[in-house]
């Protein structure tokens, strides 16, 4: 009885510190057997009755309530594995209301502020709407780059970033490089814009760089830059360090835009998120436009992963658009989750 009572009193001691866990299926077993063994042993004295009390007690640390110390002797919780499937990924933070896909409502690990979660962005964006209305406004349409609806989703991230610098990969038309211009001037914030300037390097749009260029050469927080993201931005991220930095990436499509933004992720944890253009869905055919459906696949299972304007009813819904209008996707950096999340490479 002495024993029991001595193992009895140190695992209720460890139960208080939480070091109890690996401890609970031994520990259930002992307390659903030994004290009504002990009653008849002890001839009922005080201290059988302070026994079973005890192992009353642990039972109700063990299972969680008082009449869970059952019968069989099942423990409360399944022991923890000896080992990980992977040691590459880190443990998954708790999922935001958009589900468990969308991964935006983990903890903080840095401080900064959580960027992953997608109504926090609507809540902020909403504060700088009269901003964006007015940068917009004076855009004209064009069948090249960032439709004047994604500036919604793209600028509301870059101010509650509360980015120095917004690095842009793919200039073509220009449309998006003067709507972040326009949004932040009178402020400290840069805009640098890359592209390769040739139709056979960068697609079609990419024809369109000289002319932009001639047109936004006057806009002094633009920087214009011909070249190749991949060689430019690990440049431009060095040049920039200690400063936030934000990535819009219009190009390269697909997964290459994505292998782009987690070089970039990899190289500082000054880029504080990486937002992309044209992230669709396959599905239903009017979303799909032939460049974004892998990389959606992709982010809907990537815990960066936050609002991807294209399908979040919240921020379709709040801001009155129609689905898969706009096409933005946001991923965030490594103030929100360290390398090593699912889904980085």
């Amino acid at each position: 009885a002495q024993a029991i009572w001595t193992r009895g009193t140190g695992l209720l001691a460890r139960a208080r510190e939480g070091r109890l866990h690996k401890e609970i299926p031994q520990a259930s077993g002992v307390f659903c057997i030994i004290p009504p063994l002990l009653l008849p042993m002890a001839g009922f004295n005080i201290q059988s009755l302070l026994m079973l009390c005890l192992g009353l007690c642990i039972g109700y640390i063990v299972n969680g309530n008082i009449g869970g110390c059952r019968c069989e002797c099942s423990p409360a919780v399944s022991p923890e594995p000896a080992t990980r499937e992977s040691t590459l990924f880190l443990d998954d933070p708790p999922p935001s209301r958009s589900g468990p896909l969308s991964n935006g409502g983990g903890s903080v690990y840095k401080g900064g502020g959580h960027l992953g979660d997608p109504d926090r962005l609507i809540a902020h964006t909403d504060t700088v709407m009269g901003r964006i209305n007015a940068s917009i406004q004076v855009m004209a349409k064009s069948d090249c780059g960032a439709g004047l609806i994604d500036a919604i989703p793209l600028l509301g991230m870059a101010d509650m970033a509360q980015v120095d610098v917004m690095l842009e990969s793919g200039t073509a038309g220009g449309r998006s490089t003067e709507i972040m211009s326009n949004f932040f001037q009178g402020t400290h914030v840069q805009i640098v814009t890359v592209d390769f300037g040739s139709p056979s390097k960068g697609g079609q749009c990419a024809q369109k760089t000289k002319d932009t260029h001639q047109r936004l050469k006057n806009f002094t927080n633009i920087r214009l830059v011909i070249g190749d993201s991949f060689k430019v931005f690990p440049k431009l991220i060095k040049e920039f360090k200690g400063k936030r930095i934000g990535l819009f990436i219009d190009g390269p499509k697909r997964m290459a835009g994505v292998r782009l933004c987690m070089q970039s992720l990899k190289a500082s944890s000054d880029v504080k998120f990486c937002a992309f253009h044209d992230i669709r869905p396959a599905s239903p055919p009017s979303c799909d436009r032939g460049m974004g459906a892998e990389a959606y696949t992709y982010m809907s299972n990537w815990t960066r992963s936050g609002l991807r304007s294209c399908c979040d009813d919240n921020f379709l819904s709040h801001f009155n658009i129609e689905r898969c209008d706009s096409c933005v996707a946001i991923v965030a950096g490594r103030d929100t989750y360290p390398l090593g999340m699912r889904g980085d490479f």
